[in-house]
């Protein structure tokens, strides 16, 4: 019986279950959003426990502003990546050009959109490493969580797109 319910959970579903791909959609979704919840925690760990100097492990990075410039760039490019694979890949006509099911097709494309969202805190969480920046960490992972917020997995949209793909 237990091998059963292993060899169970180890098999693929199917990847036309529309309801199914949702859940797994929504699971992956909630792991993104944990991981930068994660972040904060170590953070904040770092931060009781003191194992980070005070001004981060590189506290005379040169060129710091220009870092930070680098960084408030890239967050605001992974932002229009988002909408760029949006407009490009989680439309009805191009997810029906997909060679794999349209659910599969769905859940890789939202995938690429929640680690742009989550490479944002991960921006954040290199600022503090670095350089101690902490209020930039928390701006960061802040825009981040909200991105993953604005993205989230909406059970009425998502099938309102699985229909309109699979009856054209």
């Amino acid at each position: 019986m237990l091998k059963r319910l292993i060899m169970s959970m180890a098999q693929p579903g199917d990847p036309t279950d529309s309801r199914a791909a949702f859940r797994t959609l929504r699971i992956i979704h909630l792991a993104f959003c944990t991981s930068v919840l994660i972040y904060g925690v170590l953070v904040y760990l770092m931060l009781s426990y003191r194992t980070i100097p005070e001004g981060g492990f590189a506290p005379d990075f040169p060129s710091l502003n220009v870092l930070r410039t680098i960084m408030f760039l890239l967050a605001l490019g992974c932002f229009g990546a988002i909408r760029f694979f949006q407009g490009r890949f989680l439309t009805p006509e191009a997810l029906r050009r997909q060679p794999t099911p349209a659910t599969g097709s769905i859940i890789q494309w939202s995938i690429f959109t929640f680690a742009f969202a989550e490479a944002i805190a991960i921006f954040g969480l290199l600022l503090f490493l670095i350089a101690g920046l902490l209020g930039d960490f928390l701006l960061l992972a802040g825009i981040s969580l909200l991105l993953l917020f604005w993205l989230r997995p909406k059970e009425d949209e998502y099938n309102s797109l699985v229909r309109e793909i699979q009856h054209n």
